[in-house]
């Protein structure tokens, strides 16, 4: 099962590097299909995968984004500046996780509810919603930083 799990954080690091550019891609372009299938995509091979070797929290986090893709995929929920945060801020918990995984660390889970809330079109997190745009590509360009840091 150890030989499965490095595999599993080998190819999770792996799509999450070669996801960056998607991500800013569709931060600057949120109607860009291609970018969202992609990031469907990853999201829902974690979610997956997560399920397979039991891991609860990336399974919750990733299934929560896959949901709201979803829904942005279908058309019943466009892709604001709000929900690319969102989706943003879980694909690098997401990161974090894969390498406290990898570490053997634990990673504190205390925000966890409030990234899976954010992704939520009736719900308003004011710690993850920027407050004016500048800070919105701040945060956005510091949570793909951090992916390629933690992949």
């Amino acid at each position: 099962m150890d030989e499965l799990i490095n595999d599993f954080i080998a190819e999770t690091r792996d799509m999450a590097q070669a996801l960056s550019g998607a991500i800013v891609a569709w931060e600057a372009a949120p109607d860009d299909r291609a970018r969202l299938d992609e990031i469907f995509r990853f999201v829902h091979t974690v979610k997956g995968n997560s399920g397979f070797f039991d891991l609860p929290r990336l399974q919750q986090l990733s299934h929560a984004a896959e949901g709201a893709l979803a829904e942005v995929r279908e058309g019943k929920r466009p892709a604001d500046r709000a929900l690319v945060n969102a989706v943003l801020a879980v694909i690098d918990r997401i990161g974090e996780l894969v390498q406290a995984l990898e570490s053997g660390e634990s990673l504190g889970s205390e925000d966890d509810e409030q990234l899976i809330a954010a992704l939520s079109p009736e719900t308003a997190v004011p710690a993850l919603q920027p407050e004016a745009p500048v800070a919105a590509e701040t945060e956005a360009k510091k949570a793909v930083r951090s992916i390629r840091l933690s992949v």
